[in-house]
């Protein structure tokens, strides 16, 4: 059978959202009510995958770069 082994890297407990009800920080990874406060790591993940987290962390951190680079309003 197909069997996905757990992942043991701490994931989704400061979860990105649309809202304040059901996130901390926004897709930009702003915190909702503390503005220029960024997260960035593995716990901003809405959900947790069976894979490391690492690759998509970098990824987020690139994207964060670019918009503290070049705002959008």
């Amino acid at each position: 059978g197909f069997y996905l082994n757990p992942n043991w890297h701490p994931m989704g407990t400061m979860r990105m959202a649309n809202n304040k009800l059901e996130g901390i920080c926004d897709s930009n990874l702003e915190v909702f009510d503390n503005p220029g406060l960024f997260l960035l790591s593995a716990a901003v993940f809405p959900t947790g995958s069976n894979h490391n987290p690492t690759c998509m962390v970098m990824a987020l951190g690139q994207r964060l770069a670019d918009y503290l680079l070049n705002p959008i309003d």
